[in-house]
């Protein structure tokens, strides 16, 4: 072979071995975006069932006007019936203080135990929450979430979808309003801080207190 043959040869098998190397490259990616993407989603998918399923444990403590203590765009604290020791429920009516909160990288939840008044009014209330309270990291992420308060359990009234309530700079914090709150919206956009390039993934879901609606008195 002549050395013009040889150098051609060698060109080709390069412009070859390029375009292997290329698709190897994007077959990689395409498998660990994939794969980045159905674990976020899993990852999303546990906590909303995670907060669904403490949200519709929402219950208003006696003494007390409402049954949420912070409700902003992007954090919420209220008060729930966590029933942790496996006794019926009717025995482990003690309520919790449960905080949603963004930092950042995750969306957090804290769990703050009731200490029991030695001597409470009639009225109540009949329980502190002076912490610390115990925090986790429900779903790793680069967006916050965002939660919506509506003053009704129905979707829609008349062929009418009915608004959320308007929440000012700094959350709601007038009691009436608070206490109004009857059913709640969550919008959790869950993405891999260490894999920026991966599309993001969003689910939606919404909880109606039933406790708060059936108990007006308080716990």
């Amino acid at each position: 072979m002549s050395l013009v043959e040889t150098l051609v040869g060698m060109g080709i098998a390069t412009i070859v071995l390029a375009a292997v190397g290329t698709l190897f490259a994007g077959s990689v990616a395409s498998v660990r975006s994939v794969s980045v993407t159905t674990a976020t989603g899993a990852e999303v998918r546990v906590g909303m069932d995670a907060m669904t399923r403490t949200l519709r444990t929402a219950a208003l403590p006696r003494g007390l006007t409402g049954a949420f203590v912070v409700a902003d765009t992007g954090r919420m604290s209220f008060y729930a019936l966590l029933n942790r020791s496996g006794a019926a429920q009717g025995t482990d009516t003690v309520p919790t203080r449960v905080d949603y909160s963004y930092d950042g990288t995750c969306v957090n939840q804290t769990q703050t135990p009731s200490t029991a008044v030695a001597n409470p009014p009639p009225a109540g209330p009949l329980f502190t929450w002076t912490g610390p309270g115990q925090t986790s990291c429900l779903v790793r992420t680069s967006t916050a979430p965002v939660f919506r308060y509506f003053a009704t359990g129905a979707i829609s009234s008349g062929g009418v979808t009915n608004p959320p309530l308007t929440v000012p700079a700094g959350g709601i914090t007038d009691a009436p309003t608070l206490a109004s709150i009857q059913s709640v919206e969550l919008l959790l956009t869950g993405s891999d801080p260490a894999n920026p390039q991966v599309g993001a993934v969003p689910l939606l879901g919404r909880v109606t207190l039933t406790n708060v609606l059936t108990a007006p008195g308080g716990v």
